[in-house]
């Protein structure tokens, strides 16, 4: 409760700010967007990759005991 009293008030007296992005943060943001990009692609293949192995020897486990 208390993080949205806090969050409420500064909504409330919220002003301008005179910031901007210069190209060395902004290199940093493409950065590290990239990097979670590039993370949960590999992740993602990898637990892929897991069940579908899984799934291959429980077939081939099968085939082998039918024939």
């Amino acid at each position: 409760m208390f993080f949205f009293k806090v969050f409420g008030i500064f909504l409330i007296l919220e002003s301008n700010s005179f910031a901007y992005l210069d190209p060395g943060s902004t290199s940093i943001i493409v950065q590290i967007l990239i990097a979670i990009l590039a993370t949960l692609t590999f992740y993602f293949r990898a637990t892929l990759n897991f069940f579908k192995n899984i799934f291959i020897k429980i077939k081939n486990f099968f085939k082998k005991k039918n024939d």
